[in-house]
């Protein structure tokens, strides 16, 4: 699942379910710290017992409960 936050003139949230094969996808595409680009964003499970969040540095951070 990923929560998407837009910010213009007021918030826009964005919720997406998705496939791990298509989060995995969307990580490789969307995120380099080598060259520091990202997006801002946070992706979890429906759980909520991993949680992976993503900025415009193409920094990737990750946190679990199981």
């Amino acid at each position: 699942m990923r929560l998407y936050t837009y910010y213009f003139k007021e918030a826009s949230h964005r919720v997406f379910l998705a496939d791990k094969e298509s989060v995995v996808t969307f990580i490789q595409v969307h995120f380099d710290e080598e060259w520091g680009e990202g997006i801002d964003v946070m992706m979890t499970d429906t759980h909520f017992e991993t949680v992976v969040m993503g900025n415009h540095d193409g920094v990737l951070v990750t946190r679990s409960n199981a």
